[in-house]
């Protein structure tokens, strides 16, 4: 443990720090931000979120949740549930804490459980603790989930409205998902903070499509962030996984598609890909700037 020496860093800063998301040392951080470690105590940290007070939660692939609090890897978990990690990327891949934390103490958990299935619960959080009798389900696969392309990024959509959760799911292994209006997976969903399905979302009503997407064409989108400038959800997907392969984050408005398998960063594969979004920011994988 290193005792921090400059100001807290920021929550994005955080994220990245825990989550592995910083870009290569070669490339400088922005004006303002600074490295700090916290902790090294961790196992397969894989998602991190950050309380009003200042208390950093951190899901570990294995199943726990642990709390950070005034600089300091708490020794009890907040929580541990049952996960598959037996293969590819199961286990806890996201958590999210509801925009009214500080009064209700909800936390949300994307995982993938022994059956294996990947599912979103509600836990309610008092102190550093948690009771996993406090269990409430709030998604669940259709499905049994693959070993990949789980997705699993979650984020509320602003102050505006605090009860309207995004989850971005991966397109598990099958690529042509992404495209397939008839399935959730390939695909970003808008719930209620308690599962319910809002009666604004895009495709409510629309025949043959489930009334829980907000956006489609995505590949395994394990980042969300709701930008409250733009007013819009911002997307992180990750590419394929050859050298011409792309990175991008991508905002994603209602009823939008974005372009998997059909479009990946700059790159289009079929003869009009218009109808697609196009990424806000994208990396090519033999980028000498990223290596």
């Amino acid at each position: 443990m290193h005792r921090r020496s400059v100001p807290r860093p920021s929550p994005a800063l955080l994220a990245a720090l825990l989550a592995g998301l910083l870009a290569p040392a070669a490339l400088a951080l922005p004006t303002g931000f600074q490295v700090v470690t916290l902790t090294e105590q961790l196992v397969q940290p894989t998602c991190i979120a950050v309380a009003p007070d200042g208390r950093v939660f951190v899901g570990e692939r294995g199943g726990a949740i642990r709390v950070i609090v005034d600089d300091v890897l708490q020794a009890a978990p907040v929580l541990v549930l049952p996960v598959d990690t037996a293969d590819g990327e199961r286990g806890v891949l996201e958590i999210a804490l509801h925009p009214h934390f500080d009064q209700n103490g909800w936390l949300y958990v994307f995982r993938t459980t022994p059956e294996p299935r990947d599912v979103v619960s509600r836990f309610t959080v008092v102190g550093d603790t948690s009771n996993p009798a406090s269990e409430v389900p709030i998604w669940q696969s259709a499905h049994l989930a693959s070993t990949f392309h789980h997705g699993s990024g979650m984020t509320f959509q602003g102050t505006s409205h605090p009860h309207r959760l995004f989850l971005a799911l991966g397109d598990q292994l099958n690529s042509g998902n992404a495209q397939d209006p008839s399935t959730e997976d390939g695909k970003v969903l808008r719930l209620g903070d308690d599962g319910s399905i809002p009666s604004d979302n895009p495709y409510v009503g629309v025949a043959g499509v489930p009334d829980t997407i907000w956006a489609s064409g995505v590949r395994n989108p394990f980042r969300l962030a709701w930008d409250p400038t733009l007013g819009e959800l911002l997307v992180g997907d990750v590419g394929g996984n050859v050298s011409v392969s792309w990175e991008e984050v991508t905002s994603a408005p209602a009823g939008s598609n974005l372009g998997w398998p059909n479009q990946e960063g700059g790159a289009c594969y079929v003869s009009d890909c218009s109808p697609y979004r196009t990424p806000l920011w994208a990396y090519r994988h033999d980028d000498p700037s990223y290596h």
